[in-house]
């Protein structure tokens, strides 16, 4: 008597498949490592910029602009209020100089830009206009109205610099019977690390015209 044996094949043998792979999105371990280096890097570097920023702005809040002395001689009226402001009356002679001092009491060095007196440019409506700043002839913004000039200084922590603003009358602007409020003037632009700021002085500026100026119309009297 003759015996068959029979023989047994795999699932695998009989469809002659290989198992599907499984796929990494992310890929081998080289570059997970170098995907995880770049998020680091990206934290570390949003970090840094925020610190950077955040050391850059508590330097400019320890800087103080303030009119300090003023020097009008015999053509105006100069009073000092308790708060600090300084009041004006107004003549035709009218020339007084402001003595401007920028107080560094942080630790780092900052740069002084563009010095503003507001309403006081070339072409200025009001009786006041900036004659010089720092000795030097300001220059008007885009409309002329603001009296514009860049000192252009660095100034070291725990240290002071001071200059001078000439202020005259305008006789062809206008401001008949009013008293003039001048917030933080003057105006001085600073600067580190990157972070800049339009810095007011501490002190506003009050000019009471008590005469009439050509500016202000047809009707003007004489002073």
């Amino acid at each position: 008597m003759r015996v068959t044996y029979g023989s047994t094949m795999s699932p695998t043998a009989a469809t002659n498949e290989s198992p599907e792979a499984t796929t990494d999105p992310i890929g081998p371990p080289s570059r997970r490592r170098r995907w995880l280096w770049i998020t680091v890097l990206g934290v570390v570097l949003v970090a840094a910029t925020t610190g950077w920023r955040v050391v850059g702005v508590s330097a400019l809040d320890q800087v103080v602009v303030q009119v300090t002395d003023h020097d009008c001689g015999d053509t105006a009226t100069v009073r000092v209020r308790r708060n600090g402001n300084l009041l004006v009356e107004t003549t035709r002679d009218l020339r007084c100089t402001f003595t401007v001092t920028i107080a560094n009491q942080g630790r780092r060095t900052v740069s002084i830009g563009e010095v503003r007196a507001n309403i006081m440019g070339p072409d200025t409506g009001s009786v006041l206009l900036a004659e010089s700043i720092a000795g030097a002839t300001p220059q008007g913004d885009q409309q002329s109205v603001d009296a514009l000039h860049t000192l252009g200084r660095d100034l070291a922590g725990g240290s002071t610099t001071s200059f001078d603003l000439v202020v005259v009358l305008n006789p062809e602007g206008c401001n008949d019977g009013v008293t003039l409020t001048l917030f933080g003037f003057p105006q001085v632009e600073l600067s580190t690390l990157r972070v800049s700021r339009t810095v007011d002085a501490i002190n506003d500026l009050e000019v009471n015209n008590t005469i009439r100026t050509p500016g202000c119309g047809p009707h003007d009297r004489a002073a």
